[in-house]
């Protein structure tokens, strides 16, 4: 903010800079210099140079078997954390896929640089794994019911128990009454 004097000259109010010295980055023996020396700082870490990536796109059931994803023998995650799409360095890998009950499915991918590919297979149960659970049978007690009679009182009553077995709002007009029978 400038503040005018009265000769039409503009000054600056006084500014005040506190250094804190936190020394992260800095040598050891750059933290307290001696005067007439010059402090030697490290240079700030080159950024890393980007990579070449590709997707490997995997397609596996049965899905949400809990598959876990190890890229070069390091695990990476599992397959719901990537959305079924991995990133991958540019080269030759190797993958493999782990699900509790099911056999391991390796496989080696070529990616390349900004193309995706997509793997798709489905997994075997393993020969010590419990057997999946069985479908439940249709029930019996689901079948159609017998057609029944359809009793209706417009604006008052409606469904297929007498209206003289039911307690009816006030005002209800029982000569109104529509029955439909089957």
């Amino acid at each position: 903010m400038r503040r005018a004097s009265r000769r039409g000259v503009y000054s600056y109010p006084s500014v005040v800079y506190f250094l804190y010295d936190h020394s992260w980055g800095v040598a050891e023996g750059a933290r307290s210099a001696t005067p007439g020396t010059v402090a030697a700082y490290a240079a700030p870490p080159a950024p890393p140079e980007e990579q070449a990536t590709g997707i490997l796109r995997l397609e596996i059931e049965p899905a949400g078997a809990g598959l876990q994803l190890y890229v070069d023998g390091a695990f990476v995650g599992a397959a719901d954390d990537f959305n079924g799409e991995l990133p991958l360095t540019a080269g030759r890998h190797t993958i493999e896929m782990r699900a509790p009950g099911y056999e391991a499915i390796s496989l080696e991918a070529n990616i390349t640089e900004g193309r995706s590919i997509t793997y798709r297979d489905t997994l075997a149960r393993s020969s010590g794994a419990l057997p999946p659970e069985p479908t439940p049978a249709p029930r019996a007690d689901t079948a159609p019911s017998a057609p029944s009679t359809f009793y209706f009182i417009p604006g008052c009553y409606m469904g297929n128990v007498p209206p003289s077995e039911v307690e009816l709002p006030v005002g209800c007009d029982l000569s109104r009454l529509v029955t439909r029978t089957p």
